[in-house]
């Protein structure tokens, strides 16, 4: 099941960025609130994958925390 999973979202981000194949996915430590990856396209592109932890809670409200930090530090040009 989760290699399904890592195939699709894949061929997602590659689709997202216009690229032909994801080359490699390379995993980061797990943050509180996120699993993340970094893919790496065949043209060079990379692409940061993040799915919610089961256990952080309701997705929406922890991907909503996150976009309100990042709006926030863009704002404040921190």
């Amino acid at each position: 099941m989760y290699a399904l999973m890592l195939k699709e979202l894949a061929r997602l981000a590659t689709q997202s960025v216009g690229a032909k194949a994801c080359v490699s996915i390379e995993k980061y430590p797990d943050g509180m609130y996120n699993k993340a990856m970094l893919l790496t396209m065949d043209d060079g592109a990379q692409v940061v994958a993040k799915a919610p932890n089961p256990n952080a809670g309701k997705p929406h409200f922890t991907t909503a925390s996150e976009v309100a930090w990042m709006g926030f530090v863009c704002f404040t040009k921190i």
